[in-house]
């Protein structure tokens, strides 16, 4: 291997070896949040002993942080992308120079469509007639193109060179094409939405309408990154230093993100989940499990929370039903299938308060559940659900 190589790799490695610390570190920190929401930190020490497992963590983290921060501002990629296809196209630059704003003002019309007609209040009024989606997604796509026209035939400036067939072929190119970039990026704010959506709460006037509230907001910071740099690129006006655009759009993503996460709690809960669970650590899924009777008896695990079952042709093993809550190593921490549907409602962003309110109760009651949680070893139990049905009965 030449020398040249050989110190690149050195350098290279010994950058890794400075920053293993951190990357333990940040591990623990996403196994200890995780553990500590189930009460359950009695588990964190054996989680940092299983080296190999930290590394997986961290990778998944990183993985997972890239993938929610792109789902996040998906508008402001599309727009940005948009923006660097059309760089060095001046036809459109009067629709470029506004589409930040444009798709703010009609995504912000979007969610209303949504959410108003599930007001009670408008229900009456409306006898509960609602918008169908394929109703929204027209009102948006007309919205879009006039918007889209208008601006072009205020600004349009007809090419002397070609006659009045190929401008007009190239004017309603530029209307349609600029108007479908309109209408995605508007409608793609439903895809972070959807996600934030699907962890909340609450179902009163109140409530829809905090959660309207926060929504808009959401659609705002979603859009920031495009505004810096469309605000960016229309000041240097097309010449500015590449490194500098990076920087500057990196930095307000960071920032974006950050305030998401500070703004809807609910979404640090789901980025820690994914992490964990993209790689097998957690899980919310309950399954039957056979259990040795070498070292454990049905007695052991209460029926009203385990769903013990005792077949006379399995020998002293028995069966329990629970879901693995976290498994690290050959360690598996189980939990009767209660416990998570009581986690999700904890998790769940309830908007019936403006400011995040913890439900003590449902903490308290997830707490002595714990408790209940036993940790199993790889070799005491198996997974089993091939001998019941999906009502929980025994196959016959």
């Amino acid at each position: 291997m030449p020398e040249a190589v050989k110190a690149v790799l050195y350098g290279w490695g010994e950058k890794v070896i400075q920053i293993i610390p951190y990357m333990t570190l940040l591990s623990g920190m996403v196994i200890w949040t995780y553990l500590n929401s189930l009460g359950r930190v009695d588990m964190f020490s054996d989680a940092l002993s299983f080296n190999s497992g930290l590394v997986t963590i961290l990778v998944s983290t990183i993985v997972f942080a890239v993938i929610i921060s792109i789902i996040l501002t998906i508008p402001s990629s599309m727009l940005i992308f948009m923006r660097l296809a059309y760089e060095n196209n001046s036809k459109a630059e009067c629709v470029l120079t506004k589409l930040p704003a444009a798709c703010m003002l009609l995504s912000i019309s979007f969610l209303f469509m949504v959410f108003i007609p599930f007001i009670p209040e408008v229900e009456v009024v409306t006898h509960g007639y609602r918008l169908d989606t394929a109703l929204i997604f027209t009102i948006v796509l007309v919205l879009s193109f006039l918007f889209v026209f208008l601006t072009l035939m205020r600004n349009y400036e007809c090419d002397k060179k070609y006659g009045m067939v190929k401008n007009t072929v190239v004017f309603i190119f530029q209307a349609v094409f600029n108007t479908l970039i309109v209408f995605i990026s508007t409608l793609s704010i439903s895809v972070p939405i959807s996600l934030l959506m699907q962890s909340s709460k609450g179902e009163n006037t109140f409530a829809i309408c905090i959660a309207l509230l926060f929504m808009i907001v959401f659609t705002v910071l979603a859009l920031f990154p495009a505004s810096v740099y469309f605000v960016s690129f229309d000041n240097k006006k097309g010449i500015s230093n590449i490194t500098s655009k990076i920087h500057q759009l990196s930095l307000s993503v960071f920032i974006v993100i950050l305030f998401m996460f500070f703004v809807f709690p609910n979404l640090s809960t789901m980025f820690i989940y994914s992490s964990l669970n993209a790689i097998g650590v957690v899980s919310k899924s309950p399954h039957f499990y056979l259990v040795s009777g070498e070292k454990y008896k049905p007695a052991m695990f209460f029926k009203g929370s385990w769903d013990t079952r005792t077949p006379p042709d399995v020998g002293d093993n028995f069966y329990i039903k629970g879901v693995n809550v976290f498994s690290i190593d050959d360690k598996n921490l189980i939990c009767p299938e209660e416990i998570v549907k009581i986690k999700n409602n904890i998790d769940k962003r309830d908007y019936a308060s403006f400011i995040p309110l913890v439900d003590k109760k449902s903490v308290t009651r997830l707490k002595e559940l714990a408790k209940d949680c036993v940790i199993l070893l790889d070799d005491d139990i198996h997974q089993w659900d091939t001998l019941f049905d999906n009502n929980g009965g025994i196959k016959k």
